[in-house]
Order: C-alpha cells, then sequence, then structure tokens
C-alpha cells in the first residue's frame, strides 16, 4: 500500500492493489492509514495553535 501512496507503484502493482481493494481485503489497512493521517494532521495543526 505505502507504493501505492507514495505514486511508486509499477502497473503490475497497481493491478494486483485495486484487485485487492475491490475485493475489499485492504480496508482494514486502509482504515488504519487514513486514521493515522487524520489523527497526525489534527496533531499538527493543534501545534500551530
Amino acid at each position: 500500500m505505502s507504493r501505492y501512496l507514495s505514486n511508486e507503484a509499477t502497473a503490475e502493482e497497481l493491478t494486483v492493489f485495486l484487485q485487492l481493494l475491490k475485493q475489499g481485503r485492504l480496508d482494514e489497512t486502509f482504515n488504519r492509514i487514513v486514521d493515522e493521517e487524520i489523527s497526525s494532521d489534527a496533531d499538527d495543526t493543534n501545534e500551530a495553535d
């Protein structure tokens, strides 16, 4: 997933990633990453106050 998010995935990796995503096999991982990003963004916002 990190190669996809950093735009470093090959065409083959993207195909596999999209297949797994459609199957719902990455839902838990995707949700965890999104939650971490939201938390990190909130922390950054709080530090700026």
